[in-house]
């Protein structure tokens, strides 16, 4: 390819606190063969020595665009980014997350053989803390176009992230970030994308090494404005889908991912929440038994079965789920 003709590609990297890891993120995205980019990297108000780093990088490399901003939270950063994107195609990169060789070069490849759709898609690999890694579970090749990707995501909680796909910045103007989520906030972001685009090539091979937090289930339980965010995200959802024509036909899949809010909800410890939902879950099942399956309610439907009906099984249940690391 001549490098006249490829598209200019703005990668947005929000910072924050990631002094140990930004300089291994940067160096992925710098090092690429695909030299035809614009680097954005937006410092959220860290506290640590990120801003410097990030400094450094950008006097060694003129294609980095360094903005630095009181701490607002990633969504808000990903719009600051936004704003300042030039390229005919966007890719938000997490900080800490690290691109394959040449992950650029194979993506524009992609797009102009595919006839340069509204997004590409890829896989990835987990990046476990001792350093093994498994690829991402393959795309479905039954999904033929982006709205087909709506039912997958709000069903499995998976193929959600942002950084999973690189698309076209016009998009951008119908697309919203919203910065009071704290969780949801990319599955919130991809459902818009999946509904506005009109085409995009699937690319199976992994190109991204998405870092895993082993420590991420023995945290502290699930904060107020955790559970406010998760129980927020799919509201914003359905009120973006309510007055499109597919609303009617979309009605299980709507409630699989409110289902699915809970579900994370009780895996982050505020089994308090179960008093007032597990009605609602008994009822869904009863009426659509597969939600019994689907992506996070299959993690926590056993305790779901036994709350309030056998209470000691359910103890010992919730004691194994806690050993495990399912809930926290």
């Amino acid at each position: 390819m001549q490098h006249e003709a490829l598209p200019l590609v703005s990668v947005i990297i929000p910072v924050y606190n990631l002094e140990g890891e930004i300089g291994r993120t940067l160096d992925s995205v710098c090092g690429q063969p695909y030299g035809n980019l614009q680097i954005v990297v937006v410092n959220d108000g860290s506290r640590d020595c990120s801003l410097d780093i990030c400094r450094e990088y950008a006097a060694r490399d003129r294609r980095i665009c360094l903005i630095d901003k009181p701490n607002g939270g990633l969504p808000l950063a990903r719009e600051t980014g936004l704003e300042a994107a030039v390229g005919e195609y966007v890719h938000h990169l997490d900080g800490g997350d690290v691109l394959e060789p040449d992950a650029y070069r194979k993506i524009v490849e992609a797009l102009q053989a595919g006839g340069n759709p509204d997004f590409a898609l890829f896989g990835f690999f987990y990046e476990y803390p001792d350093g093994h890694t498994e690829p991402s579970q393959p795309w479905p090749m039954s999904l033929a176009e982006p709205r087909e990707l709506l039912r997958r995501i709000w069903t499995t909680q998976q193929y959600n992230c942002v950084w999973q796909y690189v698309y076209r910045r016009q998009l951008k103007e119908r697309l919203r970030f919203d910065e009071r989520l704290t969780i949801g906030e990319d599955t919130y972001y991809t459902s818009q994308l999946f509904y506005e685009a009109r085409s995009f090539v699937r690319i199976e091979e992994p190109l991204l090494r998405y870092r895993v937090d082993g420590e991420s289930m023995s945290r502290s339980r699930y904060s107020d404005q955790a559970v406010a965010s998760a129980l927020l995200f799919p509201q914003l959802i359905e009120k973006f889908m309510r007055d499109k024509s597919e609303y009617g036909s979309l009605k299980m899949e709507l409630l699989a991912l409110r289902l699915q809010s809970y579900a994370m909800i009780v895996r982050g410890g505020r089994l308090e929440c179960m008093d007032e939902w597990v009605g609602e879950f008994r009822a869904a099942f009863a009426r659509y038994p597969e939600l019994r399956t689907m992506g996070v309610i299959k993690s926590v439907r056993k305790l779901i079965d036994l709350y309030g009906r056998h209470p000691l099984l359910y103890r010992l249940q919730l004691s194994l789920y806690r050993r495990k690391g399912k809930v926290r």
